[in-house]
């Protein structure tokens, strides 16, 4: 029997607590016997890749940045940008899961998993979700849309 195939999904701009987690998640399941890759942005400043390449862990890197659900113009330029790269964004992702045709794809961001809602799966993909969200309707919508498309989501606390 061939071992599970899981992909996470973790932007990992920078270190912090969600690509921690993401890490010990991904030596548990590669410990148990899972196949691990990791999908992580191209806008990060390289911390998260060699943790990555220290713990043997294989990742690509997709053009998945940040998505704003506000007005301001520095988030808005980022969502402008991130729009520019977003058909670079449908090919790779296309590319990377009949490569890799995983299991299961453990998504840890909102903006990911937005930027990707068509692709998801409710019989393979997951939403780990590691923020506080806002009590706001426009943030209940979002997380219903990806509840919709997702199997589950996950709450790492409270």
């Amino acid at each position: 029997m061939k071992p599970p195939k899981i992909v996470i999904v973790c932007g990992a701009a920078y270190v912090s607590g969600k690509e921690i987690v993401s890490l010990h998640l991904a030596r548990a399941l590669r410990d148990a016997g899972c196949s691990v890759e990791f999908v992580t942005s191209q806008w990060h400043d390289g911390e998260f890749v060699r943790r990555l390449e220290a713990a043997g862990l294989p990742h690509c890197s997709l053009r998945i940045g940040f998505m704003s659900m506000t007005l301001k113009w520095r988030p808005l330029r980022a969502t402008l940008v991130q729009f520019m790269y977003l058909p670079a964004l449908v090919l790779q992702y296309c590319r990377l899961i009949r490569r890799s045709a995983p299991d299961a794809i453990v998504h840890t961001n909102w903006h990911h998993a937005l930027l990707l809602m068509p692709f998801l799966k409710p019989s393979r993909d997951v939403f780990w979700l590691h923020e506080m969200a806002p009590r706001r309707r426009r943030f209940a919508r979002l997380y219903q849309a990806i509840a919709r498309r997702t199997a589950r989501i996950i709450c790492v606390s409270r």
